[in-house]
Protein backbone atom coordinates (compact mmCIF):
# COMPACT_ATOMS: atom_id res chain seq x y z
CA UNK A 1 0.00 0.00 0.00
CA UNK A 2 1.18 3.60 -0.53
CA UNK A 3 2.33 6.03 2.11
CA UNK A 4 -0.31 8.47 3.40
CA UNK A 5 -0.73 11.82 1.61
CA UNK A 6 2.32 13.91 2.42
CA UNK A 7 0.36 17.01 3.42
CA UNK A 8 -3.33 17.80 3.99
CA UNK A 9 -4.51 21.39 4.50
CA UNK A 10 -7.95 22.51 5.64
CA UNK A 11 -9.47 25.96 5.13
CA UNK A 12 -12.91 27.52 5.51
CA UNK A 13 -14.58 28.06 2.13
CA UNK A 14 -17.93 29.47 3.28
CA UNK A 15 -20.48 29.33 6.09
CA UNK A 16 -21.43 25.81 4.94
CA UNK A 17 -18.31 24.35 3.31
CA UNK A 18 -14.64 23.52 3.88
CA UNK A 19 -11.86 23.13 1.33
CA UNK A 20 -9.40 20.23 1.64
CA UNK A 21 -6.13 20.23 -0.32
CA UNK A 22 -3.57 17.43 -0.22
CA UNK A 23 -0.29 16.29 -1.77
CA UNK A 24 0.51 12.87 -3.17
CA UNK A 25 2.40 10.33 -1.02
CA UNK A 26 6.18 10.48 -0.93
CA UNK A 27 6.34 6.75 -1.70
CA UNK A 28 3.81 4.86 -3.85
CA UNK A 29 5.41 1.49 -3.03
CA UNK A 30 5.42 0.04 -6.52
CA UNK A 31 1.94 1.03 -7.73
CA UNK A 32 0.48 4.30 -8.96
CA UNK A 33 -2.02 6.06 -6.71
CA UNK A 34 -5.29 6.39 -8.63
CA UNK A 35 -7.69 7.87 -6.06
CA UNK A 36 -8.03 9.38 -2.60
CA UNK A 37 -10.63 9.01 0.13
CA UNK A 38 -11.66 12.12 2.09
CA UNK A 39 -13.49 11.60 5.39
CA UNK A 40 -14.94 14.14 7.80
CA UNK A 41 -16.53 13.91 11.22
CA UNK A 42 -17.66 16.09 14.11
CA UNK A 43 -15.58 13.89 16.44
CA UNK A 44 -11.81 13.65 16.71
CA UNK A 45 -11.87 9.83 16.61
CA UNK A 46 -14.07 9.91 13.46
CA UNK A 47 -16.79 7.83 15.10
CA UNK A 48 -19.27 8.25 13.61
CA UNK A 49 -18.39 9.73 10.23
CA UNK A 50 -20.30 12.75 9.00
CA UNK A 51 -19.44 11.87 5.41
CA UNK A 52 -16.84 10.65 2.94
CA UNK A 53 -16.00 11.12 -0.72
CA UNK A 54 -13.69 9.62 -3.34
CA UNK A 55 -11.45 11.96 -5.35
CA UNK A 56 -10.31 10.48 -8.68
CA UNK A 57 -9.08 13.64 -10.40
CA UNK A 58 -5.30 13.32 -10.06
CA UNK A 59 -4.69 16.72 -11.64
CA UNK A 60 -6.51 18.64 -8.92
CA UNK A 61 -5.83 17.21 -5.48
CA UNK A 62 -8.52 19.02 -3.55
CA UNK A 63 -12.11 18.57 -2.46
CA UNK A 64 -14.74 21.01 -1.20
CA UNK A 65 -16.95 19.53 1.50
CA UNK A 66 -20.36 21.15 1.11
CA UNK A 67 -23.63 21.12 3.02
CA UNK A 68 -22.04 21.40 6.46
CA UNK A 69 -23.70 22.88 9.54
CA UNK A 70 -22.47 26.38 10.35
CA UNK A 71 -20.69 26.61 13.69
CA UNK A 72 -19.84 22.89 14.03
CA UNK A 73 -16.31 21.54 14.27
CA UNK A 74 -15.35 19.19 11.46
CA UNK A 75 -12.26 16.97 11.59
CA UNK A 76 -10.87 15.85 8.22
CA UNK A 77 -8.47 13.13 7.08
CA UNK A 78 -7.36 11.76 3.71
CA UNK A 79 -6.06 8.35 2.54
CA UNK A 80 -4.43 7.39 -0.77
CA UNK A 81 -5.29 4.23 -2.76
CA UNK A 82 -3.47 2.05 -5.26
CA UNK A 83 -3.92 -1.56 -6.37
CA UNK A 84 -2.40 -2.72 -3.07
CA UNK A 85 -5.03 -0.98 -0.96
CA UNK A 86 -5.57 2.18 1.07
CA UNK A 87 -2.77 3.95 2.89
CA UNK A 88 -2.98 5.05 6.52
CA UNK A 89 -4.91 8.27 6.98
CA UNK A 90 -3.23 11.65 7.06
CA UNK A 91 -4.99 14.20 9.29
CA UNK A 92 -5.57 17.73 8.08
CA UNK A 93 -3.66 20.73 9.36
CA UNK A 94 -5.31 22.25 11.28
CA UNK A 95 -7.03 19.08 12.44
CA UNK A 96 -10.47 20.72 12.34
CA UNK A 97 -12.22 23.81 11.02
CA UNK A 98 -15.56 25.53 11.62
CA UNK A 99 -17.68 26.65 8.63
CA UNK A 100 -18.24 30.37 9.14
CA UNK A 101 -18.32 33.77 7.50
CA UNK A 102 -17.11 37.25 8.45
CA UNK A 103 -20.78 38.29 8.47
CA UNK A 104 -21.21 36.18 11.61
CA UNK A 105 -19.20 38.78 13.53
CA UNK A 106 -21.96 41.32 13.00
CA UNK A 107 -24.67 38.77 13.62
CA UNK A 108 -26.50 39.68 10.42
CA UNK A 109 -26.16 39.64 6.66
CA UNK A 110 -26.47 43.40 6.17
CA UNK A 111 -24.00 45.21 3.99
CA UNK A 112 -20.93 46.32 5.94
CA UNK A 113 -21.16 49.76 4.31
CA UNK A 114 -24.83 50.37 5.12
CA UNK A 115 -25.13 53.64 7.02
CA UNK A 116 -21.35 54.04 7.30
CA UNK A 117 -21.09 57.10 5.03
CA UNK A 118 -23.60 59.00 7.16
CA UNK A 119 -21.73 58.10 10.34
CA UNK A 120 -18.44 59.23 8.83
CA UNK A 121 -19.99 62.55 7.77
CA UNK A 122 -21.21 63.06 11.34
CA UNK A 123 -17.76 62.21 12.69
CA UNK A 124 -16.17 64.67 10.29
CA UNK A 125 -18.59 67.39 11.43
CA UNK A 126 -17.69 66.71 15.07
CA UNK A 127 -14.00 66.99 14.24
CA UNK A 128 -14.60 70.34 12.55
CA UNK A 129 -16.43 71.77 15.58
CA UNK A 130 -13.92 70.47 18.14
CA UNK A 131 -10.82 71.80 16.40
CA UNK A 132 -8.91 74.56 18.24
CA UNK A 133 -9.52 78.14 17.03
CA UNK A 134 -5.98 78.50 15.66
CA UNK A 135 -6.21 75.34 13.51
CA UNK A 136 -6.39 75.63 9.74
CA UNK A 137 -9.90 76.00 8.36
CA UNK A 138 -11.72 73.02 6.85
CA UNK A 139 -14.00 73.86 3.96
CA UNK A 140 -16.46 71.57 2.26
CA UNK A 141 -16.20 71.25 -1.48
CA UNK A 142 -19.76 72.04 -2.57
CA UNK A 143 -18.94 72.31 -6.26
CA UNK A 144 -18.83 69.50 -8.76
CA UNK A 145 -15.81 67.28 -9.03
CA UNK A 146 -13.17 68.27 -11.52
CA UNK A 147 -12.16 65.72 -14.21
CA UNK A 148 -8.98 65.04 -12.23
CA UNK A 149 -10.97 64.28 -9.05
CA UNK A 150 -13.36 62.01 -10.96
CA UNK A 151 -10.38 60.15 -12.40
CA UNK A 152 -8.78 59.44 -9.04
CA UNK A 153 -12.10 58.16 -7.66
CA UNK A 154 -12.39 55.52 -10.37
CA UNK A 155 -12.07 51.86 -9.37
CA UNK A 156 -8.88 51.43 -11.38
CA UNK A 157 -7.10 54.29 -9.62
CA UNK A 158 -8.44 53.35 -6.19
CA UNK A 159 -6.52 50.07 -6.19
CA UNK A 160 -3.26 51.32 -7.64
CA UNK A 161 -0.48 52.30 -5.28
CA UNK A 162 -1.29 56.00 -5.06
CA UNK A 163 1.40 58.28 -3.58
CA UNK A 164 -0.89 59.20 -0.68
CA UNK A 165 -1.11 55.55 0.46
CA UNK A 166 1.23 54.82 3.37
CA UNK A 167 3.11 51.53 3.71
CA UNK A 168 5.15 52.35 6.82
CA UNK A 169 3.21 53.93 9.66
CA UNK A 170 4.77 56.29 12.16
CA UNK A 171 3.24 58.04 15.12
CA UNK A 172 0.22 60.04 14.01
CA UNK A 173 -3.40 59.80 12.88
CA UNK A 174 -4.38 57.72 9.86
CA UNK A 175 -7.54 56.69 8.03
CA UNK A 176 -7.83 53.11 6.77
CA UNK A 177 -10.46 51.61 4.49
CA UNK A 178 -11.57 47.95 4.61
CA UNK A 179 -13.23 46.75 1.41
CA UNK A 180 -14.77 43.29 1.18
CA UNK A 181 -15.46 41.11 -1.85
CA UNK A 182 -17.28 38.04 -0.63
CA UNK A 183 -15.17 36.78 2.27
CA UNK A 184 -11.93 38.38 1.08
CA UNK A 185 -10.40 41.74 1.97
CA UNK A 186 -9.35 43.87 -1.00
CA UNK A 187 -5.89 45.45 -0.91
CA UNK A 188 -3.75 47.66 -3.13
CA UNK A 189 -1.34 46.36 -5.75
CA UNK A 190 1.33 46.24 -3.03
CA UNK A 191 -0.81 43.95 -0.82
CA UNK A 192 -1.42 46.78 1.63
CA UNK A 193 -4.61 48.20 3.11
CA UNK A 194 -5.42 51.65 1.67
CA UNK A 195 -4.22 54.01 4.42
CA UNK A 196 -3.90 57.80 4.24
CA UNK A 197 -2.40 60.15 6.81
CA UNK A 198 -4.41 62.92 8.47
CA UNK A 199 -2.15 65.94 8.13
CA UNK A 200 -3.37 69.38 9.22
CA UNK A 201 -0.51 71.10 7.41
CA UNK A 202 -2.41 70.79 4.14
CA UNK A 203 -4.95 73.39 3.06
CA UNK A 204 -8.55 72.95 4.17
CA UNK A 205 -10.17 71.48 1.03
CA UNK A 206 -7.40 68.89 0.67
CA UNK A 207 -8.22 67.16 3.97
CA UNK A 208 -11.93 67.04 3.18
CA UNK A 209 -11.40 65.77 -0.38
CA UNK A 210 -8.93 63.11 0.71
CA UNK A 211 -11.35 61.97 3.40
CA UNK A 212 -14.19 61.42 0.93
CA UNK A 213 -11.86 60.01 -1.73
CA UNK A 214 -10.85 57.32 0.75
CA UNK A 215 -14.46 56.53 1.70
CA UNK A 216 -15.80 56.37 -1.85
Amino acid sequence: MPDPPSYVSLTVASSSSLLVRFDEPLNHNGAVVTKYKVEWSCFEDFMPLAGESIVENMRQLEYEIEGLAKGNRYYVRVAAWNMKGYSPYSSAKPSYAVPSSWRDVDGNAMSRTEGKNKLMDELFSQVKHLRPPDASELKENTGGDSPQQRKRKSIKNLFTSAPKFYKTLKRGVYLACLLYNGDKVLVTGDDQLPIVEVDENFSGPSVYNDFHWLMK
